[in-house]
C-alpha cells in the first residue's frame, strides 16, 4: 500500500507533467491517486493468455466525480522505484 507521501508525491509528479486537466469523460477536475501499482501484460497473439510474463507497471488516478480511472507508466512517475 502507497503511504499518504507517496500518493502525494504522484500527485505532485503528474501535475509538474502537465497532467493536471479535467476528466476525460465528465469534466471534474478533482482526482485521487489509487494505492498500490497496477499491471498491464502485453500479449503476443491473439490465441492464448500470457500470464507471469513482462509486465509494465502503472499508476493511477481516479475522477472523484465519475469514478473514471486513468494509468500512468510507472516508470515515468516514480522512476526511483526501480
Amino acid at each position: 500500500m502507497f503511504g499518504e507521501e507517496k500518493r502525494t508525491q504522484i500527485g505532485r509528479t503528474l501535475q509538474e507533467k502537465g497532467v493536471n486537466g479535467p476528466c476525460e469523460k465528465c469534466g471534474h477536475n478533482q482526482f485521487t491517486v489509487l494505492d498500490g501499482y497496477f499491471t498491464y501484460t502485453p500479449q503476443y497473439d491473439l490465441t492464448s493468455v500470457n500470464v507471469g510474463g513482462p509486465n509494465i507497471p502503472t499508476v493511477g488516478v481516479a475522477c472523484e466525480n465519475c469514478g473514471h480511472i486513468s494509468l500512468f507508466a510507472a516508470k515515468r512517475i516514480v522512476p526511483q522505484d526501480f
